[in-house]
């Protein structure tokens, strides 16, 4: 686990906890101006800017609308990953977020318009049975949205 103190003013982007694939809770004090892990969240968000920042295995990204997206790398090689729900109020995905989730089987998206992917290797080196469940009549949207790597055949629409 990892707890992010009140007077932490700045993690870093892109990596930064970067292999810690048994990382299972992560706290930010609540008097810290600049991060926050909302709800429990098990991860830290940018407050001001609404990004997830980091995230491990346990996360549950918040559906509170102040938070929009998902910082690049933000799971890179989190290999204990093996579910995750974005929820309707995440519209952007940055490059790597989920690079090298190796164990991530199960990936839900609750928007029925697919979160904007900023590269196509957002989902690389995941593992390669990984099902998509989107909301009901959005399987051909997301299966031709722009970057996500997933095949019709892998989406399976159930919400």
């Amino acid at each position: 686990s990892i707890f992010i103190p009140k007077n932490v003013s700045y993690i870093g982007e892109e990596i930064p906890f970067c292999f810690c694939d048994a990382l299972k809770k992560i706290e930010v004090d609540k008097a810290n101006p600049n991060y926050d892990s909302r709800n429990n969240s098990n991860c830290i968000i940018q407050t001001k800017k609404g990004v997830v920042l980091v995230g491990c295995m346990n996360t549950v990204i918040p559906t509170d609308p102040d938070v929009t997206s998902i910082a690049p790398a933000a799971f890179i090689a989190c290999t204990g990953l093996e579910k995750i729900t974005i929820p309707a109020n995440i519209t952007k995905i940055g490059k790597r977020a989920f690079f090298y989730c190796n164990n991530l089987k199960e990936l839900s998206c609750l928007s029925p318009t697919p979160p904007t992917l900023e590269d196509t290797d957002v989902f690389s080196f995941i593992h390669e049975s990984c099902v998509l469940c989107v909301p009901k009549g959005c399987k051909e949207t997301y299966a031709n949205a722009e970057n996500w790597p997933f095949k019709y055949d892998d989406i399976v629409a159930i919400y």
